[in-house]
């Protein structure tokens, strides 16, 4: 079976109740997009996609060899992105501010090649997504969001297997910020 493998940040409790609230009230405006659940809410580090076993254990050892303490954030701006110029883009995301520790760790894992060799992806951020283009035929402007802050204290390594009730993910690995 095809992996999807991606690096992300799991969110506190608290902040993904209050993203799932923000998202019932923008679902209302925007019925046809795809919503994420609330268990597949998580700050994207990157994503690397079916790599091999190599590559998985790279992932691991840089992790391991950069980690970082507790970072602070505080989320309060929303996009897109995915297509090309002129085209609905295909995920929409929530963003903000973090510790320069964790940019300077997606930095370092943007070196890291995903499955079609990319080392560098332009305009990649940590980021939520929250909703994808779905059947929807406009382009959805969410405006503002949050203020949410909070800490993030761990990391993980996902595998996720794309169902056609929606993505289902395995933990691969776990990290504690310390």
């Amino acid at each position: 079976m095809r992996k999807r493998i991606f690096i992300a940040a799991p969110l506190p409790e608290e902040t993904t109740s209050e993203i799932i609230i923000w998202c019932r009230q923008k679902k209302e405006e925007f019925p046809l997009l795809k919503w994420v659940r609330k268990d597949q809410l998580h700050l994207t580090l990157r994503f690397l996609g079916d790599v091999s076993e190599d590559i998985l254990n790279r992932t691991r050892n840089v992790i391991r060899k950069n980690l970082i303490p507790p970072v602070c954030f505080r989320l309060d701006r929303t996009g897109s992105f995915g297509r090309s110029a002129g085209r609905l883009p295909s995920v929409y995301w929530i963003a903000g501010e973090f510790d320069t520790d964790l940019t300077g760790l997606a930095v370092t894992l943007a070196g890291i090649p995903d499955d079609r060799g990319r080392i560098v992806r332009k305009n990649f951020f940590p980021h939520i997504t929250v909703a994808r283009q779905g059947k929807s035929r406009k382009k959805a402007v969410f405006g503002f969001a949050g203020p949410w802050e909070g800490v993030l204290n761990r990391l993980v390594i996902y595998n996720s297997t794309l169902l056609p009730e929606g993505p289902e993910y395995e933990i691969i690995d776990k990290f504690v910020l310390r």
